[in-house]
C-alpha cells in the first residue's frame, strides 16, 4: 500500500472522498475531471493532493497518472494538509468541475 506523511508534523489531513464519473466521449486524468480547494473560516486557501483508489479498494495511485476510460467511475480523495487548528474549525471545500463551483461545508 501506499502511505503519505504530512510534510509538516503540525499539520493533519482533511480528506474528502468522492465517487466520479468519466462521462465525455475520450480518456481523462482522473485528476482533470474535479479541482478541489480547501477554504478556512479566514479565507484562507489550501489546494487538494488528489488520490485515485483502485477498483478493488487495495491500493491508493496519484490521480494525475491514472486515466479513465469514457463511462468509467473512480473513488476519488481529495487530501488537504492543514494546521490543527484548520482541522478543528469550520471549513468549506470548493469543488470545480467542468466550469461550475460546489460547495461544501464541513
Amino acid at each position: 500500500y501506499n502511505y503519505y506523511k504530512v510534510k509538516d508534523e503540525g499539520n493533519s489531513f482533511v480528506v474528502l472522498t468522492t465517487a466520479i464519473k468519466n462521462i465525455s466521449d475520450g480518456d481523462l486524468i482522473a485528476s482533470n475531471v474535479a479541482v478541489a480547494k480547501l477554504v478556512d473560516q479566514n479565507g484562507n486557501e489550501y489546494p487538494a493532493h488528489i488520490f485515485y483508489e483502485k477498483d478493488d479498494r487495495t491500493n491508493i495511485a496519484s490521480a494525475s497518472a491514472t486515466t479513465l476510460t469514457p463511462e468509467q467511475s473512480a473513488i476519488i480523495h481529495f487530501a488537504f494538509e492543514v494546521s490543527d487548528d484548520v482541522v478543528n474549525s469550520a471549513k468549506t471545500v470548493l469543488i470545480t468541475s467542468q466550469g461550475k463551483v460546489y460547495q461544501v461545508n464541513i
